[in-house]
């Protein structure tokens, strides 16, 4: 500064220059800690069967590692890893039950099939002697008594799959209503679980494939939407001799995967 070969102002340019760069750093880092802090508070995707988290939102499958009352994204009321687990657990016993109660009736049904109505033998009597023999009849002209058995055990077979598949619809019927309750209360879970639990009682249903899949949209599950569509578009295709038989339900249909696609960043297979 004596020999006048540095200028004050150049000082204090440098000095406002390095104060700038230093705001400038700090403002990075607060902004980088609010992104940080807002990632946490908008959560992660998942489905809460990990101990990762410590909120979770059943409505949007979203897990939150801060303590989060309600739902940034729906607005409902969340729940702890605790109340989720217990939530599963429960969904696992059920879905046991349900399972040992197939395999009871699949049973029932291969014990009733190997009976001796099918078999078309005589019943064989033991002796005091312990000794086998057929039931004595007298010789009669040659006579197969198996056919007329076997007609008579088909017409029965027959008219309990009617009552079954009868049954079944009414079931089936009901629960689809329940689930279409729940897509007016915005309630999308319970309701894919209506309609899952209904094609369990009537496979060929077909406007439960389209309701599931409108309910995985609203989820994001898109995949699971794609898969549903694709299914009942098949089966009009098939079974019901092209889609000019089914044009209501194919039309919504094709529009549901279209929409799934595009939601997907599918777009070519959308158009």
């Amino acid at each position: 500064l004596k020999d006048h070969k540095i200028d004050v102002d150049q000082i204090d340019k440098q000095l406002l220059k390095e104060a700038e760069e230093v705001k400038k750093k700090e403002i990075i880092k607060q902004q980088k800690e609010q992104e940080k802090q807002d990632k946490l508070k908008k959560g992660v995707p998942g489905k809460g069967h990990q101990d990762n988290y410590v909120d979770f939102c059943r409505n949007c499958f979203v897990e939150f590692s801060i303590t989060t009352a309600n739902c940034p994204h729906c607005g409902k009321e969340t729940m702890s890893r605790e109340e989720r687990k217990k939530e599963l657990m429960s969904k696992v016993d059920e879905f046991k039950k349900k399972k040992a109660s197939r395999e009871e009736r699949k049973k029932k049904w291969e014990n009733w099939r190997k009976t001796s109505q099918c078999s078309g033998k005589r019943p064989q009597q033991t002796t005091q002697n312990g000794i086998i023999s057929q039931v004595h009849q007298k010789k009669k002209k040659r006579q197969s008594p198996f056919f007329p058995r076997m007609i008579q055990t088909l017409l029965h077979l027959r008219k309990m799959l009617r009552i079954d598949i009868v049954e079944g619809r009414k079931i089936a019927t009901k629960l689809k209503e329940e689930g279409n309750d729940f897509m007016k209360k915005r309630d999308f879970l319970k309701a894919i679980d209506r309609y899952t639990d209904a094609l369990e009682h009537c496979r060929d249903m077909k406007e439960l494939y389209t309701n599931r899949a409108l309910a995985q949209i609203k989820l994001g599950n898109y995949g699971k939407a794609i898969k549903d569509c694709t299914q009942v578009l098949e089966f009009i295709e098939f079974f019901e001799k092209g889609y000019e038989n089914c044009k209501e339900l194919s039309l919504k249909a094709l529009l549901r995967r279209g929409q799934a696609y595009k939601e997907s960043n599918q777009i070519e297979k959308a158009l």
